[in-house]
């Protein structure tokens, strides 16, 4: 079997860059000496980068998403994979899988906005200006899913990510925040919650008519797949 490999761990590190348009073997150096300085030196890491800016506004060069990861847990997990018979062709990250997906829904190519992903225990809130990229954040979920408490729990986390937003240099006119994962019953208490205590409109990431699915339409909810979609998603 062939597969791809989509990873959503918290042993990533991973940081925006600006850089000069050069070759990649000298990009590749900038990360790696960038991401060493954030760890000191104290890992053997696996380092790759993509790039999220060709061209800026206000300054010369390009930004990038460097990311890096032990290189004993990519080989402790490949081994895993070799042991039942699994070819890996491609390693993507989550938050280039998010990156990537945004980038092929048209209709948010220049909104500010939120995409909200909650995946079992965990909320990962990633913040997009003129539907680029720009800064991330995961937290654990302590509430039972559905509950009053899981509603003022991801309220909470909201709050406290929109005014870390206004005490950094981002753009604080976030027209909405879009949520993935979530079950229908859950849907309707915390949209209703959100929008009132965080004062962003909440909803669902709609399907998009440039994500295509052969299947049964009716059936296919993007918000329910959107790591994995993403990660097929080509820049």
């Amino acid at each position: 079997m062939i597969v791809s490999w989509l990873l959503i761990v918290g042993e990533i590190v991973h940081k925006n860059l600006i850089v000069p348009k050069i070759k990649d073997k000298e990009i590749h150096a900038i990360v790696k000496e960038e991401i060493d300085s954030l760890e000191n030196g104290e890992h053997d890491l696996i380092y790759d980068y993509t790039i999220l800016k060709d061209k800026l506004v206000d300054k010369p060069g390009i930004e990038i998403l460097c990311c890096a990861m032990k290189k004993q847990m990519i080989e402790d997990y490949l081994n895993i994979f070799d042991d039942v018979g699994i070819e890996i062709t491609a390693i993507d990250i989550s938050l280039n899988a998010i990156d990537k997906l945004i980038e092929d829904i048209i209709r948010l190519s220049q909104r500010n906005f939120v995409i909200a992903v909650i995946n079992g225990n965990d909320i990962a809130l990633y913040l997009f200006e003129e539907g680029k990229y720009v800064f991330s954040n995961r937290s654990r979920l302590f509430s039972e899913r559905g509950s009053s408490s899981f509603t003022m729990e991801v309220s909470n986390i909201l709050i406290k990510f929109k005014q870390f937003i206004k005490t950094a240099d981002y753009n604080q006119n976030i027209e909405r925040v879009y949520f993935c994962g979530l079950d229908d019953y859950e849907e309707k208490m915390l949209f209703e919650v959100v929008s009132d205590s965080v004062d962003i409109r909440a909803m669902r990431l709609a399907n998009s008519n440039t994500i295509y699915y052969s299947g049964n339409s009716k059936e296919f909810l993007l918000h329910k797949y959107v790591y994995a979609i993403g990660s097929l998603c080509e820049r």
